[in-house]
């Protein structure tokens, strides 16, 4: 299970994306709000799409599109808009000065050449208007009008047969005729007419209808070649000022600002362009239209493309030997952790970010220079060298003179660590005292309070093995004894103990249940998975071992309850762990260990 990130790591993210977090950070998924230290802008990425590589800022990207460009290009395209821009991709109410319709084209329609008014391209016509054009040239409609798209049944007055032509084919000019029209030859004076009234100014003899005609572009000077069939439905004839040709120079002053240098001529948008990426060095080759919508443009540095011999380098310097070729970086990669001789599976993603590569080693190592510092700040003077974040360190506690055996993670998250001040270490005459005013009768001497101790409880006669600190603080009659408890848990019956996990709330759940395994559907009704079950042969075995496991997590890693009563309405968020702070077939493990040592088969 991936661990959380942590909101120092998501933060240097954002700065190095040149991004200053303005809140703080939540999840990886959810918009950030972030001041772009590039061009002041506020922007709202999230941590996710900064780690795959994305710009984060679509001002600077060049997605974002300013109100005041966008209305110069509808009046610059016979368009009055009518209401405040919505949007590049949502209907803008304008009208279409030519012919006084009202219309709605998108920013990005008009963007891309077309006329924007459905009325003149003949998309859209009342019935009245369609019949009086038909009229106008010599079809007579036989049937109602459906639409500019539908063929329209009619009879042609000049030859007498019946037809059926399109509205939009007729409003573009043809006959509707196919036994009259032939091959009806466009007039260059009537295309040089047409081709002016779009600020086009043709450089050579008319070729056709459907070539292409060489024109100078009055509004830009360019150099462009529309066809004759497309400026009569209504395109501009320019694809530079419509968008849909890049500029060579534009393009390469996008690519300088996203750290990209050109290294051959450019094509066109979609087309891979060769550049170096700056940053690295690296030769790579995004396309235009990728950086313009926020990539960054080099796939080695978003973590996406990996140099094989960087990646070996890089293994190889945090002690990770590959056992296998490179699999990719998000696939794990078989190793030998040179310095415990594991077998290991890290990711080439997760090590490029900083992880050891091997949980068991990552799990117990600490620093001896600050364990011993930290015990220091705890008042507890170490007694000899550092044993390892699993183990008792045997100190003395400078302040009652005592010895104790604290682990590392206990004092590390209490600053604390002896036992008699505490109140947990009692005599043996106080212990036997106290289990008998609980009505209990030892069988054997006092071994501790955390160990389980045999006696009987005289009220039933049963044999049971409390621990000390259970009776001790024990308010219910009866607690103590399985068999006199008000419990639900059948003690002697078979039983199992299972390790569940829950992805959306980082947590996981050790506990124990009867054979039926009721309790597991009533977990996995709230969306925990079961991990492992074991099989046991009474409840009092599972209790056991449930709670070795507990005080063990307590012990090697500061553990307490991780969620909250109202994150569990089924109840158990007493034994939840975070699910950052272990792996699964970590505490696992535990389990099969102290289920062996009870000779369990």
């Amino acid at each position: 299970m991936p661990a959380k990130i942590k909101a120092k790591v998501a933060v240097d993210a954002m700065k190095k994306a040149g991004l200053n977090p303005l809140e703080p950070y939540k999840n990886s998924t959810t918009k950030w709000k972030c001041e772009c230290l590039k061009c002041n802008h506020i922007v709202y990425p999230s941590y996710a799409s900064i780690r795959s590589g994305q710009g984060g800022c679509i001002n600077c990207a060049g997605m974002y599109v300013d109100p005041d460009s966008a209305e110069v290009l509808f009046l610059a395209n016979d368009l009055k808009p009518l209401i405040k821009y919505p949007g590049a991709s949502k209907p803008w109410k304008s009208t279409h000065t030519v012919c006084g319709n009202e219309v709605s084209p998108t920013y990005t329609n008009i963007r891309r050449g077309h006329s924007g008014c459905k009325f003149c391209t003949g998309n859209f016509a009342d019935e009245g208007k369609a019949r009086n054009l038909f009229i106008a040239r010599g079809l007579l409609p036989l049937e109602p009008y459906k639409s500019a798209l539908s063929k329209w049944k009619s009879i042609h007055q000049e030859c007498g047969r019946e037809v059926s032509p399109k509205f939009n084919s007729i409003q573009q000019g043809g006959s509707g005729c196919q036994f009259c029209a032939g091959n009806k030859k466009i007039e260059e004076s009537e295309a040089k007419q047409l081709f002016k009234s779009k600020g086009l100014e043709p450089l050579e003899s008319f070729p056709g209808t459907n070539l292409r005609w060489k024109c100078r572009h009055t509004k830009c000077g360019r150099t462009v070649f529309p066809r004759y069939s497309s400026i009569r439905q209504g395109n501009s004839g320019c694809g530079y000022c419509a968008g849909n040709v890049i500029d060579p120079e534009a393009a390469a002053n996008l690519f300088r600002k996203n750290g990209l240098e050109p290294i051959e001529d450019y094509i066109n948008s979609a087309t891979p362009w060769r550049a170096i990426h700056i940053n690295c060095g690296r030769e790579v080759s995004p396309n235009y239209n990728s950086i313009q919508q926020g990539q960054s443009g080099c796939g080695y540095c978003a973590g996406n493309v990996v140099d094989l011999d960087e990646a070996r380098k890089l293994f190889i310097s945090r002690g990770l030997i590959p056992l296998e070729p490179f699999p990719g970086a998000k696939k794990p990669w078989l190793c030998i952790h040179s310095q415990c001789g594991r077998e290991v599976f890290p990711k080439y993603a997760n090590v490029l970010d900083g992880s050891g590569g091997c949980k068991e080693c990552s799990i117990n190592y600490v620093n001896p220079e600050l364990a011993l510092e930290v015990f220091r700040s705890a008042n507890l003077e170490p007694l000899e060298p550092y044993p390892g974040a699993g183990r008792g360190w045997k100190s003395i506690h400078t302040i009652c003179g005592n010895e104790v055996s604290p682990h590392w993670g206990y004092v590390r998250k209490y600053l604390a660590g002896c036992k008699y001040c505490a109140g947990k270490s009692v005599t043996e005459k106080d212990a036997f005292d106290i289990v008998r005013r609980k009505g209990f009768s030892p069988l054997e001497p006092y071994p501790g309070s955390q160990t389980p101790w045999k006696m009987i409880h005289d009220k039933c006669g049963l044999e049971v093995s409390p621990r000390l600190n259970s009776l001790k603080y024990a308010l219910e009659e009866g607690s103590g004894c399985n068999k006199c408890a008000d419990s639900t848990f059948n003690y002697i019956a078979p039983a199992i103990i299972y390790l569940i996990t829950n992805s959306a709330l980082s947590a996981h759940k050790v506990g124990i249940s009867g054979a039926t395994k009721k309790r597991l559907q009533q977990h996995r009704r709230e969306n925990w998975e079961t991990f492992k079950t074991l099989k046991l042969d009474s409840g009092e075995i599972a209790y056991k071992i449930e709670q070795e496991v507990l005080e063990w997590l307590k012990e090697a890693f500061g553990w307490t309850p991780y969620l909250t009563k109202t994150e569990m309405p089924q109840g158990g968020y007493t034994e939840t762990i975070d699910a950052s702070e272990i792996d699964l077939a970590t505490i696992w493990a535990k389990v099969v260990e102290l289920s062996k040592a009870k000779k369990i088969p």
